[in-house]
């Protein structure tokens, strides 16, 4: 756990320490602020990596998810900012498979030129993601609200179901 440090605020004129009253607030390092955020989401959309995004941060993973699931209004920033970090993948990877690597080639020891590598792979996956889930894939860029939603419904159909081969078991 973070060490914490103390800071005092003056709130009002009167009683305890000559005068002034002074209330004692706790400021953990590390803790949740609005800066804070703003850095995760802002990396989260640059990378789409939530362990780099925490890191910088300058909070723990485990904290950003907590936030995620008790914070409403976070998780739809955070699906928006992973939706914007998986298309800067999508671009570059698309980057890739368009105009190629470049990899130098060698001859005896001695670097002698260049070669443009095309990862196929990387395209065939493009064309897949586009093909299958239409354009913008789908997928894990799907907001949260509504990957629960559809959770929510095939959980429902299913209580459905055995509640009605319960009815025809019964005697």
């Amino acid at each position: 756990m973070a060490r914490s440090q103390e800071r005092e605020t003056i709130i009002s004129s009167g009683s305890t320490r000559g005068g002034k009253r002074v209330r004692v607030e706790r400021v953990r390092e590390g803790g949740w602020t609005k800066r804070r955020r703003a850095q995760f989401l802002a990396a989260l959309g640059e990378t789409a990596n939530v362990k780099l995004s925490a890191e910088r941060a300058g909070v723990s993973k485990s904290l950003v998810y907590l936030r995620r699931r008790t914070d409403p209004e976070f998780a739809d920033d955070w699906d928006a900012a992973l939706r914007d970090g998986v298309r800067t993948l999508e671009m570059r990877l698309l980057e890739r498979a368009l105009h190629g690597d470049r990899k130098p080639y060698f001859y005896s020891g001695e670097k002698r030129g260049e070669f443009v590598e095309y990862p196929d792979r990387v395209a065939m996956f493009l064309i897949s993601r586009h093909t299958e889930a239409g354009p913008g894939g789908g997928g894990p860029s799907e907001p949260l609200r509504e990957r629960q939603a559809r959770a929510r419904e095939t959980l429902a159909a299913a209580v459905e179901r055995a509640a009605g081969t319960l009815k025809d078991a019964a005697p």
